[in-house]
């Protein structure tokens, strides 16, 4: 079954999952109102820590309690070459991601094609909880979210597993291929 939900409900999911959340992530960039000041002032040199604002300290507190509980989330996040500024500052952002408990990975988009991983998800991103319900993320040309979709058909999650396997895959050889 694939249904429309609200962003009440987007929110819900990313609260109330039992296992793992994790997520396929591949805008170049994304127009988040509540970024906005951070990201202006990182774009003129004067990063402000995520932590300083109200809805990405409490995504990140969200993650340390959850993940203290031995919940997993993670991602993998597509990237430019070269990365865009968004690109760039998500990856300074990491630090607090990663020390929320979050596991971040990083897979150029060239690789990302090669591997067919790309043309076959579309150009959608998702999350995938408790390896039971996918969650889809449809973004606009500016990168702003206008619909997501919840998905609990079997055959859609259990390819949504494969393409999981398959990123992380990706990403760890890159990762490899980058540190010799």
């Amino acid at each position: 079954m694939r249904r429309t939900i609200t962003n009440d409900e987007f929110w819900a999911q990313l609260a109330g999952y039992q296992r793992s959340a994790w997520r396929w992530e591949q805008q170049a960039a994304y127009d988040v109102t509540y970024e906005q000041d951070q990201w202006q002032a990182w774009l003129a040199g004067r990063p402000i820590p995520p932590t300083e604002n109200k809805e990405l300290g409490e995504w990140m507190a969200q993650v340390r309690q959850q993940t203290s509980s031995g919940k997993t989330i993670g991602r993998v996040r597509v990237v430019d070459t070269p990365p865009t500024d968004y690109q760039q500052w998500m990856r300074w952002m990491d630090r607090w991601n990663r020390e929320s408990g979050e596991t971040v990975q990083y897979l150029t988009r060239s690789v990302a094609e090669a591997e067919g991983i790309i043309p076959a998800i579309g150009p959608q991103d998702w999350w995938l909880f408790d390896d039971q319900r996918l969650m889809v993320m449809y973004h606009d040309e500016q990168g702003r979210p206008v619909r997501y979709e919840l998905v609990e058909d079997e055959p859609e999650v259990e390819q949504a597993l494969r393409w999981r396997a398959l990123a992380i895959a990706a990403a760890n050889r890159e990762a490899a291929t980058s540190q010799h």
